[in-house]
């Protein structure tokens, strides 16, 4: 995908697999070739992002929390390609996978 075809993945819902098995809805909330990639659990009532818990996010510089800690920071846009790909052809990202291989040059939390 182009920098321009992953901006349009914007809004994207996936469902989010836990180690566990357990899921929960999420999506694509931002894109920026130059800071990286950032999905938040969904509230499915309201389509907006959940207000996190104690000891369940990070507040970002920018002002939006990262809940689920799925924040791909200064992620190479190979890694960005890797992973929004793969929620485009499954509608899920499973924590537990090899898709960890889709990381490289990424710093996450």
């Amino acid at each position: 995908m182009t920098p321009e075809e992953m901006k349009l993945m914007i809004g994207t819902e996936f469902t989010y697999i836990f180690e566990d098995g357990d899921s929960i809805p999420a999506y694509i909330k931002a894109f920026d070739p130059e800071i990286g990639l950032t999905c938040m659990t969904l509230d499915t009532e309201t389509k907006e992002g959940w207000k996190p818990g104690p000891g369940s996010s990070v507040l970002e510089a920018d002002g939006t929390f990262c809940v689920i800690g799925v924040r791909f920071k200064k992620c190479t846009l190979q890694c960005a390609d890797n992973i929004l790909t793969y929620i485009k052809e499954t509608g899920e990202y499973k924590q537990s996978e090899s898709i960890l291989s889709h990381f490289y040059g990424c710093a996450f939390f």
